[in-house]
């Protein structure tokens, strides 16, 4: 698969992640655009900020390293696969820091390495510095809310053929479905084409990397499953501060997301939360 051809199924995962949010009715694709072109931003941010083309979790860390959600999506990822968090909800509870997470980083060997490598890197664990960031986390955490309260709603309006429906296509809307089938590679390239090392794959057919795959190294796997549990979340909050202004306007929450509504939330998010940007 080339990395052109990976653009449309991208946006219907990003289609997916935003109708799974509660959409009365058919994403528009005005919305999807701008949440792709956002997208790409944060993938450019991120990589960008790494030291090379083979990178590991310790430099996602660092990368990530002052953005609380961030660092906290990253202990999400590691709890959902220790199993201590339900899987299905693709990262919806990772804005709210577990309070228990000193329990998990002594119990969980995935949480505790993580934890480990925080505690190496001169980064303080996400729980440990969530009072000082509630200012800045409060209005997507008001968000996260309102969406949850605003996909309930759905449900309530759903036959079970369609309540059905919908928590498949929910499960599915994730950034890793690109990580769990074929499309893995086209999917690493996709990432870093958007970078300052995109000279190094400018070959459009994946398949000839097969002697050359950067993702044979484990701890390559690996970043690129964190990373795209990362801009899965990025995508999330942009829904959330949109829900988080609608509520404050008095929008109805039941209503479509529209691309003016998603401009505007653009704009404030980089104007009132320039962590985002780095």
């Amino acid at each position: 698969m080339s990395i052109s051809d990976l653009n449309e199924p991208l946006k219907d995962v990003i289609r997916s992640i935003v109708w799974c949010s509660g959409e009365p009715l058919v994403v528009s694709s005005e919305v999807v655009e701008l949440l792709f072109n956002h997208l790409r931003f944060c993938c450019t941010s991120i990589v960008n900020r790494l030291p090379n083309n083979q990178p590991s979790l310790n430099d996602l860390l660092n990368v990530v390293r002052y953005d609380t959600q961030k660092l906290a999506r990253i202990f999400d990822y590691f709890q959902i696969l220790s199993g201590s968090q339900d899987p299905k909800y693709n990262g919806d509870d990772c804005v709210e820091v577990k309070s228990d997470l000193v329990s998990h980083v002594n119990t969980e060997p995935d949480v505790s390495r993580v934890s480990a490598l925080c505690t190496q890197l001169g980064i303080p664990l996400p729980v440990s510095i969530i009072s000082t960031a509630s200012r800045l986390r409060t209005p997507f955490l008001q968000g996260r809310r309102l969406r949850l309260a605003r996909i309930d709603q759905k449900f309530a309006r759903l036959s079970v053929e369609d309540y059905i429906t919908f928590t498949r296509v929910r499960q599915s809307a994730t950034l890793l479905v690109f990580i769990r089938n074929n499309q893995r590679l086209a999917f690493w390239r996709w990432v870093f084409l958007q970078s300052k090392h995109s000279t190094e794959f400018a070959l459009n057919d994946c398949s000839n990397l097969t002697s050359r795959n950067p993702l044979a190294r484990p701890e390559v796997r690996e970043f690129i499953r964190v990373l795209a549990h990362l801009l899965t979340g990025e995508i999330l909050d942009v829904v959330d501060l949109t829900l988080f202004y609608r509520r404050k306007l008095g929008i109805d929450l039941q209503t479509p997301i529209t691309p003016v509504e998603v401009n505007q939330t653009l704009r404030l998010m980089s104007k009132h939360f320039p962590h985002k940007n780095f």
